[in-house]
């Protein structure tokens, strides 16, 4: 579905939800789930590098490489 699309519809669809009544403290959570699904699973082990620079998934790479720096490999 094209995303302009589906922003309309989603509009649409608020637009026709009565208003809560003076008071009322129910809330509603919407979570939009966006991405390339396409891309799953076709990581090269060349990121494996770029991964070790940004000092927030460092830690990451520790847990993928053996102490020798080979890569980790589970069963």
């Amino acid at each position: 579905m094209k995303p302009l699309t589906l922003i309309a519809i989603l509009t649409l669809l608020a637009v026709q939800q009565p208003l809560p009544a003076a008071g009322a403290t129910k809330s509603l959570k919407v979570f939009i789930l966006a991405g390339q699904s396409n891309m799953e699973g076709h990581a090269a082990i060349s990121t494996f590098d770029y991964i070790g620079k940004d000092p927030l998934t460092a830690p990451i790479l520790k847990e993928m490489r053996n102490p020798d720096g080979t890569r980790l490999l589970h069963e």
